[in-house]
Order: C-alpha cells, then structure tokens, then sequence
C-alpha cells in the first residue's frame, strides 16, 4: 500500500467523505496518515476550555503527539475568573506552531488597568500568526462606577492577527472602547467584516483612521445605532466604489436612526449582492402605506455591476393594496437591462407560516406578487427563497 504513487493516494483520500473510513484509512500506511488527518480536522475545531487547557498544554509539549500539524480550526473560550486562566498565556508560545486558519473565540473579561496586557496585549491572541478568520464574542465587564470604566482595547487586539482577511464580530457587550494604538495597523489583507451590536461606530472608526475601508470587498451590518448613523453617513462614500456584497438590518419605520441617509445606496457603484433584512412589521396590527421609505431607499441603487438582491421582508407589513404603486416603481427600477444589465434575480424571502398556510409560495399570496413584480416575473428573475443565504462574511 505505501507503494503507490503520493498522487494517487491523495486523490483516493481526497474522495472519501466520511470519517469512518478516513480513520480506517490512517491506520493501512504512515504514507496515508497525513492526507486523512487533513480532512478529518478540516472542519472539526480543536476546543479549548478552562476545564481541559491544561491536558491541551501537555499535548503541546508532548514529543508525542503528531497529530497537531493536522490543527486547522481553535474553538477558545476564555473566561477571567477562572482560576485556569493563566494557562492561556502559558501555552501562546507552543500554540503559534500550529497553521490554525480558523479562530473562534469567546472572552470574558474584567477590564481593569492591571490586565490589559493579559488580555489584549500579546498572550494568547498573539499566539495565531496565520489565523485568516477570526468569530469573536465578547463580554467586557467593569468594576465600580461607570465614570471610572476601563476602555476595552478591543481593536488592539484584533490588530494582533497579521494575517487576518476575515472578521465575525459575532457578540459584543455595550462597554467603553479604547480608540487604536497608533501603531494597531489594520492586518493587510481584511477585507471582509460582519459586526455587531457596540462594534460598528469602534471597528469602522479603526478602519477609517487608516485608510482601510477602501480595502473592504465585504460587509455585514447590525441595524444602526443612533451613534452610529453619523459615522456611517461620513464613510459610505468612501467604501461604495469598491464594496462588493453588503448585507444590512433595518427598520425603516423606525424614526431613532435614519437609516435611509446612512444607508445611501447610490454610493455603492460596483456592488454585486445587496442582502436586505428590514425588521419592519406589523406587531401590532398595522401595515405599510404608499409612503413607507422601502422603496425610495432601494430604488437609489443604481450599481451596473448588480447580480443578486435578496430581501427578508414581513409581507404581512407590506403586501397591501396601497403599496401595488410603490412596487411597480420598483419593479419598473430593477427590471430595466440598462441600468442593470447583470441582474440575475431578485429573491424574497418566504413568510414563516403555520399548518398548511406553511406549503404556500409567496406566489399563491392574496397580494399577487407576480402583479407586483409584473416585470421581473415575466423574465423570469423572480425567486423565493426559505432564508437568507449562507454568504462570506455572514455572521
């Protein structure tokens, strides 16, 4: 068996998907064992707890163990009363080793002056010098008054992955921010962010201070804060020309951010997917009038380079007589091959029905879509869609 050829071997072991058969196949040759360990930790995190980071040390240490060269993916989580917390340190020097390509990490902290450096300084986080995406969830905690926060240097600490092209802010607790070191640098090649909650006005600000933003091809955003929507409306102009995808939560009915003008979608010239989340509903048994800012938002995007456009929407809210106007401007928009001559199709996402209302395509609804959408269902680019899709740098 050991005699085959490497290449042939490779493509039998790249053929086989399950994990059966790929531990039975590390056990016929030593020539094997690489390739199987490959697949096997290809999409199986290495987790890292409090409660098992000191076998994990010795692992490290062991002249032993071989099968972490294998190690592509690290699921950490760290949490500062934990009276294993000083092994995260510990073991920074053995874990820059391994090639992990993929961190997720959740931290707890107590921010206090005394343990900055432990936590957002060197240590651990500096342990990943080739890590290309990073999934972070953070709860910062403070002592005492709010008067007397400690700012987190949560940005210093992302700056610390050299190698950095994607980054998840997945959670993030409302705490004070540090603003960057003057020598954070963006990691060169970030170019696709999804943000949270609290990390929008800090992380955009980060970029921006360093001329980053330009380097975005991708970018997920939470529904706006008011704090935030000030910081937007200065920096789409500097990101509409190259951005590619852009995926958004709004709430157009909501009077606290003016979505429409921190979202300008005219500005957003070589876009190719728009994700469109509106949170717009009818909760409490109201519905869209022919003057809802749905349609004047979207109709500002305008970007020839347009494939795709998905919108999750509550067509209870919207599929009302007085909007059959308001969608024709819309359809008569996106359906035009001059403004958009690589349009594939515009999706809208299903509605979440009950019992046998459940099997009904948006197609069947009382309010005719197809009517509506006269344009783009006739030429056939016109689809439903269960969720939003899966897309890189989707949270």
């Amino acid at each position: 068996m050991s005699s085959f050829p490497l290449e042939l071997i490779e493509e039998i072991v790249d053929y086989l998907g399950d994990r059966k058969d790929l531990k039975a196949c590390s056990l016929v040759s030593r020539a094997w064992v690489p390739r199987c360990r490959h697949h096997l930790f290809a999409d199986r995190p290495f987790t890292i707890l409090p409660r098992n980071i000191r076998q994990f040390a010795a692992f490290l240490a062991s002249p032993y163990c071989t099968f972490l060269a294998h190690v592509q993916e690290v699921d950490a989580r760290r949490y500062y009363w934990s009276d294993k917390d000083a092994y995260f340190t510990t073991i920074a020097p053995l874990l820059a080793q391994l090639r992990v390509h993929t961190l997720t990490f959740k931290l707890q902290v107590l921010v206090t002056d005394d343990n900055t450096t432990t936590f957002f300084h060197g240590g651990f986080i500096s342990a990943f010098p080739y890590t290309t995406r990073l999934v972070l969830s953070c709860t910062f905690e403070q002592t005492g008054d709010s008067m007397d926060a400690v700012p987190a240097r949560l940005v210093d600490m992302i700056a610390q992955l050299p190698s950095l092209e994607e980054l998840v802010m997945r959670s993030c607790s409302n705490s004070p921010m540090a603003p960057p070191a003057e020598k954070a640098f963006p990691p060169p090649k970030l170019s696709s962010i999804a943000l949270c909650h609290y990390t929008v006005t800090p992380i955009l600000s980060w970029l921006n201070k360093f001329h980053h933003l330009p380097c975005l091809h991708t970018l997920t955003l939470p529904q706006l804060r008011q704090d935030d929507s000030a910081l937007i409306g200065e920096i789409i102009p500097l990101l509409g020309p190259t951005l590619r995808y852009l995926a958004i939560t709004v709430e157009l009915s909501n009077d606290n951010v003016d979505a429409m003008h921190a979202f300008d979608l005219s500005h957003f010239t070589s876009l190719q997917t728009l994700m469109l989340r509106d949170e717009s509903n009818a909760r409490y048994g109201e519905s869209a009038t022919d003057n809802e800012p749905l349609i004047p938002f979207l109709t500002r995007l305008c970007a020839p380079t347009l494939e795709v456009v998905c919108l999750d929407l509550d067509l209870a809210f919207y599929a009302v007589p007085e909007m059959e106007h308001s969608w024709d401007v819309l359809d008569r928009h996106f359906v035009s091959s001059v403004r958009f001559p690589n349009l594939q199709h515009i999706a809208v996402k299903r509605p979440a029905l009950e019992g046998a209302a459940a099997a009904h395509s948006i197609l069947d609804a009382p309010f005719e879509w197809p009517v509506a959408f006269f344009g783009l269902y006739s030429s056939d680019r016109l689809r439903e869609m269960d969720k939003l899709p899966k897309h890189y740098g989707q949270v």
